[in-house]
């Protein structure tokens, strides 16, 4: 897989969680969704309600009285699937370099806030290629090897010496 911006914020925030760091990108909010995870600020998670069954849940101020057209959160929810599917596939091949182990631990479903419908909105337009691509990943722990350290000092080393 080829060395994107995307596949090398992967590898940092992976370093960075394992270390207990923060990291200051946009890919926590994506990780938080495999957690499937109802945390106020979050801006979406992904939520299963049966065993091969998954639903992407967007925060919205208010979705059931003023949400925003179907056609806009629509295509909203497909880019960000789209991106949760190409940061589960950087996992995957990660995994099978041995970069990292992704162990199974089970899909523990949480359950759905009480009040779920009056912030949540639900987007259930998922492929079942998709929906298997991201409950795997939801279901296992991802452990980084010292090699991915590795490579992410690799990265640093090459940045410095272009700066």
């Amino acid at each position: 897989m080829n060395n994107t911006p995307l596949r090398q914020g992967v590898i940092r925030y992976l370093c960075a969680k394992d270390q207990n760091t923060e990291t200051q990108d946009d890919l926590a909010v994506y990780f938080h969704a495999f957690e499937s995870r109802f945390d106020s600020g979050a801006p979406f998670t992904l939520y299963s309600p049966a065993v091969n069954k998954l639903v992407l849940y967007v925060y919205e101020e208010n979705c059931d009285h003023r949400g925003i057209p179907r056609s806009v959160f629509s295509d909203k929810c497909r880019k960000i699937v789209e991106r949760l599917l190409e940061i589960a596939a950087i996992l995957v091949d990660l995994a099978e370099q041995g970069y990292i182990t992704l162990e199974y631990c089970g899909n523990s479903r949480s359950e759905l806030p009480a009040d779920y419908s009056k912030n949540w909105r639900r987007y259930e337009n998922l492929y079942t290629n998709e929906s298997d691509a991201l409950l795997y990943i939801m279901s296992v722990t991802i452990t980084p090897a010292g090699k991915l350290y590795q490579l992410n000092q690799r990265r640093r080393i090459v940045l410095h010496r272009n700066r």
